[in-house]
């Protein structure tokens, strides 16, 4: 790994791919044969890259072949260069993206001149002090080892700052909103198959390991297969398939399912002159808080402000004294729409596979709304411009000039808790764990328990089912169940997590122990043995259970309860519960 060396395309394009299909005799050769090239890598497709520099530690990857341009230049020592994510990056340029070029006498007034007003396009800069040249950049996209030179960003240029302390200003937020296909924190490849079974369009998964993040697609509007040694790909349900025959080393070349995400309502950053930098870049943004010691809150509009200790509040520069407080209107009486806002997030995407969840153009907003009332899953809508967004569940509000927002109909509102309501319900957080499954016919399972309207009709579901300990509820509306909860929230909006009843929220994640000579504890595998095999009472141990399972054929896997000593015997040993006081045992994958 290091930084590649560039192949350019066009003016603002670059590939990494400098040759396809090669031998690694050929690449190392024309490694030799490129200015800059200091080591090269071919990978499984045969797929040759240059790299202009090179990091210190090797990488362990299959499939892939390295070396230098030739054996004299095999001993390469790596000069020092700045991580990407620092503010002055030295020994690094950036290619493409130029906006202009300027004469500069020093770094310094390099990174003035790219902050100036006639430079307001400039998100970047790189200095070469050779040249005595300035590159100002509307992106920082392709950086390349180049000794001496000088890149930043501009985020890092600290302004005047114009700052209230002690002052919090309220309003409306502005929230960092984009379609994603991606589920960042999954644990395992089955964690992202259960995604998949909960959704309709998804029939095929895609886990990747290192970033334990998982995918969802539709196969029938794509096809094909990868072989990929870091991902994990496999359909919706396995059948009568064990994980082995299920799963594959691959990526699965069908459509991705996107969804609309955003971040939280603050951004972590380490000083006052980051977090209006910040403000500065983001469209939209009025006003800026800052609560020590690192925590940015962006703001579409003004509505008032209050006196608080460890704020310091202030605007996007210091042309700006005060900032004009915008009031929003009610919702007019008869379509119960509001003005001026959107409800960001949780879009009806029309289009499987689209990365654009607009759902239609209509020239009214009554149009907007009518389409809304005819479509079960819709709740909200927002609408600017003749543009429609459906939405599962009504977002966060921000503000938008001359856009409207509202129900399907009047009197049709959500209900919405408070971060400290009755039912010790969490907001915007989901936990991982193992469900409790339901069963959709023989050998086959969903983590979908239930749809309803209200999180607490989901937890008192949970209250009423005798192995939950646990609930998550999404925007979707649907309701998840289970057996064991994991000890750490994630982060998720749009989803509530709670117990089964406020006298139960001390819930305290029990201890699983590892899995010793195949054989897990307080795991019980869930599902039928195709109905053809009873469970058997008066077993006397586990190892007879054991014994019982491989002199059957189709037996793959058990379960031994120790209370009543009674053996199961499975075809699937993947649909996992918690259950105190039981043995379970994989004959295929130990």
């Amino acid at each position: 790994e290091g930084l590649y060396l560039w192949k350019q395309i066009n003016q603002n394009s670059y590939s990494i791919v400098h040759e396809k299909n090669t031998s690694p005799e050929k690449c190392q050769d024309l490694c030799a044969k490129t200015k800059g090239c200091v080591w090269f890598v071919l990978d499984f497709r045969r797929d040759c890259y240059f790299l202009s520099h090179r990091i210190r530690a090797s990488t362990l990857a299959n499939g892939y072949l390295s070396g230098p341009p030739s054996c004299e230049r095999k001993n390469y020592r790596p000069p020092k260069v700045s991580s990407v994510l620092e503010c002055e990056l030295k020994n690094i340029t950036y290619l493409g993206y130029d906006i202009k070029t300027v004469t500069a006498a020093s770094y310094e007034e390099c990174q003035e001149k790219c902050h100036e007003k006639e430079s307001k396009a400039c998100r970047g800069y790189s200095y070469k002090p050779a040249e005595g040249r300035c590159y100002l950049k509307a992106q920082n996209a392709f950086p390349q080892f180049e000794s001496s030179a000088k890149s930043g960003r501009m985020e890092c240029y600290h302004p005047e700052l114009c700052v209230e302390e002690s002052t919090f200003y309220k309003g409306l937020p502005l929230l960092d909103t984009r379609s994603l296909s991606t589920y960042e924190s999954v644990q395992s490849p089955l964690n992202c198959q259960t995604l998949c079974m909960a959704e309709d369009e998804c029939n095929q998964f895609e886990y990747r390991k290192s970033r334990h993040a998982c995918i969802l697609k539709n196969a029938q509007l794509g096809g094909g297969v990868t072989q990929f040694s870091f991902y994990v790909s496999g359909p919706k349900f396995c059948g009568e398939k064990n994980l082995k025959e299920c799963y594959s080393d691959s990526t699965t070349l069908g459509t991705e399912l996107y969804r609309t995400v955003f971040g939280r309502e603050f951004t972590l950053l380490k000083s006052i002159a980051h977090c209006q930098n910040r403000c500065r870049q983001i469209k939209g943004c009025v006003w800026y808080n800052f609560v020590a010691p690192d925590e940015c809150f962006l703001l579409s509009s003004v509505l008032g402000k209050e006196r608080r200790i460890g704020s310091a509040s202030g605007p996007t520069n210091c042309s700006k004294k005060s900032p004009e407080i915008i009031p929003m209107p009610q919702p007019d009486p008869q379509y119960c729409i509001e003005k001026n806002v959107n409800y960001v997030g949780f879009d009806i995407y029309r289009t499987p596979g689209s990365s654009n969840s607009e759902f239609a153009e209509y020239k009214t907003v009554q149009d907007c709304q009518t389409a809304c009332s005819k479509l079960p899953d819709c709740r909200w809508f927002d609408y600017k411009d003749n543009e429609c967004f459906l939405k599962y569940s009504r977002g966060f509000r921000v503000y938008v000039e001359n856009a409207q927002s509202g129900p399907p109909k009047c009197g049709e509102l959500e209900t919405t808790y408070e971060p400290d309501n009755e039912f010790c319900i969490m907001l915007h957080v989901r936990y991982e764990g193992l469900a409790l499954w339901k069963s959709e016919g023989q050998n086959k399972y969903n983590i979908a328990y239930e749809e309803f309207e209200r999180a607490e009709d989901c937890q008192r579901l949970c209250s009423q089912t005798s192995r939950c300990i646990w609930f998550n509820f999404d925007y979707k509306k649907r309701c998840y169940l289970l057996s064991y909860r994991s000890t750490t929230p994630i982060y998720d909006a749009g989803y509530y997590s709670g117990p089964p009843s406020c006298e139960r929220k001390a819930y305290k994640s029990p201890f699983i122990p590892p899995i010793r000579d195949c054989m897990a504890t307080n795991i019980v595998y869930f599902g039928e043995f195709n109905g053809s095999i009873s469970p058997t009472s008066e077993v006397a141990s586990v190892q007879e259970c054991k014994d019982k399972c491989k002199s059957v054929r189709e037996c793959n896997c058990f379960s031994y309860r120790t209370a009543n000593r009674t053996c199961y015997l499975k075809t699937q040993c993947y649909y996992e519960e918690y259950q105190t006081g039981t043995l379970s045992g994989d004959l295929l994958n130990c």
